[in-house]
């Protein structure tokens, strides 16, 4: 994966990311495989914004167990 230093910061992000709206429609199980599957890549860049709260919830528990 390559990376890039995100604006003035020194914070180093993925190139790929992913958004929110992928995780619609979606269980939490679907959520978990999905962001496990993103950070075993490298991806380390998440636009995870969506307005439906059982998203934003799945979201937050899929990425609870990393630090």
């Amino acid at each position: 994966m390559n990376y890039r230093i995100l604006g003035r910061t020194e914070i180093k992000v993925s190139e790929i990311g992913i958004g929110g709206e992928g995780f619609e429609n979606h269980s939490l199980e679907e959520c978990e495989a999905l962001i496990d599957c993103t950070i075993k890549n490298g991806v380390n860049f998440f636009d995870v914004y969506n307005s439906n709260p059982e998203v934003r919830t799945n979201l937050g528990k899929a990425l609870s167990k990393y630090p």
